[in-house]
């Protein structure tokens, strides 16, 4: 039976949180006591599976889901927990945030009383799975089972898988966006222990997939494609540069008719100074010699003593 079947439902839970290589390896030495600051997704499931065990210790009631709180190095990431009975999950099945497991469902091996923790990694996804030749759409999407037939819970409660006998587990992505101007086939993916791709099936919808067992699963978009989006980021550089330069063209214009503005009334003002100094200084008179109009002075020099 294929692990992957196209799905049209769509869910309602979404989950958004800063996140950064350097928290989850704090998380990993602090938390979990480990001297590596490999990320595991292995580890994070551990973590995830023991506080949910924990919560359900101090909150007993079967069929009701409950958010799982998890340490502040763990920001971004949010977990809900249900126990439940195999005679339910059979009849009415569950739906757990964005997974809905449909009737005519039941564990493998068989349990009578099973937990089911719901992952939402939120922006932990790229840091946790690397998906060669894909980006990925959408946060990455946990849904495991666990053995809880024993009393309460277990330091290592069993892993169990899902048979379904009706319809598929659907996972909904309401996050889901294409770049700009891409058309590209959207994918489904099921992601290996750790952090591999261990099947990639086509979607029916943007953010719709559906699987037949237990993991973790994402939406994701050949990187190629991904990168032949348009480039919109070059076109704003391209129009600020525009603008820059015309403005720089329009200021040099200002400058230039400021500078022949000031020349031309600082020789105005010249003239005007040359004509008032002429105006008061002493008028000289006027002769003729012969057919041409000379000026002449009105006094006559000093005249010459002839000395003894």
């Amino acid at each position: 039976m294929p692990s992957f079947l196209p799905a049209a439902s769509w869910g309602q839970e979404r989950c958004v949180g800063p996140v950064t290589p350097l928290l989850f390896s704090s998380f990993l030495l602090v938390a979990l006591g480990m001297g590596s600051s490999t990320m595991s997704i292995e580890s994070l499931d551990s973590t995830i599976r023991d506080r949910a065990f924990d919560l359900l210790l101090s909150r007993g009631r079967t069929g009701v889901a409950y958010e799982v709180p998890l340490p502040s190095s763990l920001s971004g990431v949010r977990a809900s927990v249900q126990r439940m009975r195999s005679g339910n999950l059979w009849i009415r099945g569950a739906r757990f945030g964005s997974l809905h497991v449909p009737p005519r469902t039941m564990t493998v091996p068989f349990v009578r009383r099973l937990v089911v923790v719901h992952q939402d990694l939120g922006n932990w996804s790229s840091s946790l799975f690397n998906v060669p030749g894909y980006s990925l759409l959408a946060p990455v999407v946990g849904c495991l089972a666990y053995d809880a037939s024993g009393s309460t819970t277990s330091n290592a409660p069993g892993k169990l898988e899902l048979r379904l006998l009706g319809d598929p587990v659907s996972i909904t992505f309401p996050r889901v966006t294409l770049p700009a101007g891409l058309n590209a086939n959207i994918k489904c993916a099921r992601l290996g222990p750790h952090g591999s791709v261990a099947q990639l099936a086509d979607a029916a919808s943007d953010n719709a997939c559906a699987a037949t067992r237990t993991g973790h699963f994402t939406v994701v978009v050949p990187s190629a494609m991904a990168g032949t989006a348009p480039d919109t980021a070059g076109k704003t550089t391209w129009r600020v540069w525009a603008v820059a330069c015309g403005s720089g063209v329009v200021g040099l214009l200002l400058v230039g008719l400021v500078g022949m503005g000031i020349m031309r009334l600082t020789r105005n003002r010249k003239m005007e100074e040359m004509e008032r100094q002429a105006e008061e200084g002493e008028t000289l008179g006027t002769t003729w010699a012969g057919r041409s109009k000379m000026p002449s002075a009105a006094m006559s020099r000093t005249e010459a003593v002839m000395e003894d």
